[in-house]
């Protein structure tokens, strides 16, 4: 019988990570993380640009791309 049980760790949501969490991150792992990536893929094919704007949270905002922009 044995006289020790481990389990894995719980996953991780990085939604609640701050710039020092990130950092610890990427020392451990040895790359660099894009918090920010310039587009985002959406739904049907829809292309979200980052606007370089924040809201009051501090989160990037993004605007969906126009046909023909």
């Amino acid at each position: 019988m044995p006289t020790e049980v481990r389990f894995p760790p719980p996953p991780v949501c990085t939604a609640y990570w701050n710039e020092a969490d990130w950092a610890r991150y990427i020392e451990a792992k040895g790359v660099t993380v894009e918090l920010e990536p310039e587009t985002l893929p959406g739904f049907n094919g829809a292309v979200w640009v980052k606007t370089g704007e924040r809201n009051t949270k501090g989160e990037m905002l993004y605007r969906r791309r126009c046909e023909g922009a």
